[in-house]
């Protein structure tokens, strides 16, 4: 399954969700943010498990509660990277409170990054 770009514009791409597991294709120099539900009040926070950040630069990670929501009601986290060098990158996610440790994941989140010059 191969995407050229899931929301893309020019330089930018956004992943979601619904592209867990997929293939896309960036160039270097795109800038690529992935948005996935996150509740922080819950102790569940996503972290980068795996990547290859020669190939995969992470800038930064930004949580936006929900408009409207409930306290504690949960909302969004965005991760955002750039496209350093050609080649490709599996990027893994997972779910977890990090004070407990692995054996608490309870959701993870991969996508093949293809870099291309």
């Amino acid at each position: 399954l191969f995407f050229s770009s899931c929301g893309s514009q020019a330089g930018k791409v956004t992943l979601t969700e619904a592209d867990k597991g997929k293939t896309v294709q960036v160039h270097t120099g795109d800038q690529i943010t992935l948005h996935l539900d996150e509740n922080p009040s819950t102790g569940y926070l996503w972290a980068i498990d795996k990547t290859d950040e020669t190939l995969l630069a992470f800038q930064r990670s930004d949580y936006t509660p929900t408009l409207g929501g409930a306290l504690g009601g949960g909302g969004t986290r965005v991760f955002t990277f750039i496209a350093k060098n050609p080649g490709t990158v599996h990027l893994q996610l997972k779910l977890w409170r990090s004070f407990e440790g692995d054996s608490s994941i309870i959701r993870r989140y991969d996508v093949t990054i293809q870099v291309q010059s």
